[in-house]
């Protein structure tokens, strides 16, 4: 009996083994969309909240336009290069209030544009990407840093977690060193470096 049971066993096993390795060389890719609108810098849009679909974006990859999303006939209609598109705003199907922004910083890749106002934009970019999660919340993977964008000029600010200290400090008040308003603030600004970033532009001091 016990012989017998250990062999009912050792098939089962394989018979797993068989079925994990053997799945996924039948079954349909499904390739991760949201719904969202291009903007290309020859003035055209591409409205993706229908039948097609976007691709998340990730570090210097084309941008991918999804046919058929979330189904088995899903297929990439079209891949377009980054420098091609000015801006990119994605949101989940399940919560199209919460929308994103994304734009191709040269020298990076793709990068979520957490604030902007008329004279510089504070960017996230993620090493491993990003996720959009069903709350329409985003999520970056793999090691995130902070960037300003300012007179075409990217400044590398270090992670969004890391506290502001006295070096970091040092280097804002060099890149804002022709706005009176926005250094005063600087001076006395203390938390998380994406915390501050974005302050900078929803901070009254910077309108």
């Amino acid at each position: 009996m016990t012989n017998l049971s250990f062999f009912n066993f050792l098939r089962f096993i394989a018979i797993m083994i068989l079925a994990t390795v053997a799945f996924p060389l039948d079954a349909k890719k499904i390739y991760p969309a949201l719904c969202g609108c291009v903007y290309l810098h020859s003035g055209d849009t591409i409205m993706a909240d229908g039948e097609l679909h976007v691709g998340m974006p990730k570090k210097k990859q084309k941008l991918r336009i999804i046919e058929n999303a979330y189904t088995a006939r899903n297929k990439i209609q079209q891949q377009l290069d980054p420098e091609t598109i000015d801006s990119l705003v994605l949101w989940s199907r399940t919560a199209p209030e919460r929308p994103h922004t994304f734009i191709y910083a040269k020298g990076y890749g793709w990068c979520h544009l957490a604030e902007q106002c008329s004279r510089f934009a504070v960017l996230c970019y993620a090493t491993k990407g990003f996720k959009c999660s069903g709350n329409g919340g985003l999520w970056y993977y793999g090691k995130g840093e902070m960037l300003i964008l300012k007179d075409g000029v990217i400044h590398r600010l270090g992670q969004p977690h890391k506290k502001i200290d006295k070096k970091m400090r040092a280097r804002l008040e060099n890149i804002f060193a022709d706005d009176p308003r926005l250094l005063e603030y600087i001076r006395t600004a203390d938390g998380r470096c994406d915390k501050v970033l974005r302050s900078l532009v929803i901070n009254p001091k910077s309108n």
